[in-house]
């Protein structure tokens, strides 16, 4: 006979999607639980966490082992936050079914506190399972269906249950700031981009001064790099908030600061190159 186990630690699609092939893992499903709204749907279920349902064989696997592996894959020290995504729906949290489930959890949150991988202690919310509501067909196996979707899941170390974490993973005291995804990476490049584009603005505007150029004429030859800028903020704020959940949309952040800087690079030779 197949037991459950409800979890949440963010956006539920990369979730599920380390959770599903795991051993003892017979079947995964989103959904929404921990709210009072009855119903809830993607775009209206206030109070309640992204969730993953996971039924497991518990003699190929057990309770105890797969919060192991959940606390491996996600944040479990951010409040009300995963990744980019930000909010209530995104907290860690076990929903346990009975009293032993809690206090396994417990137990398990005190061994997580106690090996000390991470630098602030575990933020992860015990609640009793009330109802859970399955999400949406297009949410289940998302990124199966997507396989290019977004996920700020990893595994960031080994297990908790007796092994040292392996190398090249995080060490005690070392927790990666940005999470491995695009959007990580688009928030990092994004502020670089920003700044130095602003400086470039600057120069072109020093330039136009310096050759006798009317304002206007500045304006339109700084434009290239003030649109960088513009393109690099842009990056910042998508990679930040997370307000673009898909990769393809962080290309096009990207792609548009590239070519703001190559216009721009033609345009500075132009003005200080001799004619």
């Amino acid at each position: 006979m197949t037991k459950q186990i409800v979890l949440a630690g963010g956006c539920f699609w990369g979730l599920e999607d380390l959770f599903r092939e795991r051993p003892g893992v017979v079947d995964t499903t989103v959904g929404y639980t921990g709210g009072e709204i009855p119903e809830p749907t993607y775009e209206n279920h206030r109070g309640h966490a992204e969730a993953l349902r996971i039924e497991y064989d518990p003699e190929q696997t057990s309770y105890r082992e797969l919060l192991d592996f959940f606390f491996t894959v996600h944040d479990p020290t951010t409040v009300n936050r995963q990744g980019n995504d930000v909010g209530a729906s995104y907290r860690s949290a076990i929903f346990y079914a009975d009293e032993r489930e809690m206090r396994e959890a417990q137990e398990f949150i005190d061994l997580v506190n106690a090996s000390g991988r991470w630098k602030d202690p575990v933020a992860t919310t015990l609640e009793p399972l009330s109802e859970f509501y399955e999400a949406e067909e297009y949410h289940q196996d998302y990124l199966e269906k997507n396989p290019r979707g977004y996920t700020c899941h990893y595994q960031r170390f080994g297990s908790y249950l007796g092994e040292s974490p392996k190398a090249g993973e995080n060490r005690p005291g070392r927790v990666e700031i940005w999470p491995r995804s695009v959007f990580g990476w688009v928030s990092v490049g994004g502020l670089g981009v920003f700044v130095v584009s602003v400086a470039v603005f600057l120069v072109f505007i020093r330039l136009g001064e310096r050759g006798g150029m009317g304002f206007f004429s500045n304006l339109k030859l700084a434009l290239p790099a003030l649109l960088a800028s513009s393109g690099g903020l842009a990056g910042l704020v998508f990679g930040l908030f997370g307000i673009a959940r898909r990769r393809e949309t962080a290309v096009l952040v990207v792609l548009s600061v590239l070519v703001g800087f190559v216009v721009s690079y033609f345009v500075l030779g132009e003005i200080v190159t001799p004619h």
